[in-house]
């Protein structure tokens, strides 16, 4: 009876000593994976900023060629009022 007693928690604590390295692992998991979600925070927003200063530094130097983008669209029109006017007028 002893003997058997004795395999069954020499048995248990094979198994416990199982678990506890189960245990061990999924929290080294757990670490590593809030350390990716913390890695993948921090990235996105330095991401975000520098995608901010990005845009604001391509608008700044678009502006003017937006402006000269308008100007050369209402360019013909303009034209047409001339010769229209020049000829008739």
């Amino acid at each position: 009876m002893f003997k058997e007693l004795n395999d069954n928690l020499n048995s248990i604590n094979g198994e416990v000593a199982k678990l506890k390295t189960a245990v061990e692992h999924i929290d080294t998991a757990k670490s590593a994976a809030q350390a990716a979600v913390n890695a993948a925070i921090t990235t996105n927003t330095e991401f975000k900023e520098h995608l901010l200063k990005v845009t604001k530094a391509v608008d700044s130097i678009l502006k003017p060629h937006q402006d000269l983008i308008t100007a050369t669209e209402n360019l013909p029109r303009q034209l047409k009022r001339l010769t229209f006017q020049n000829n008739f007028g």
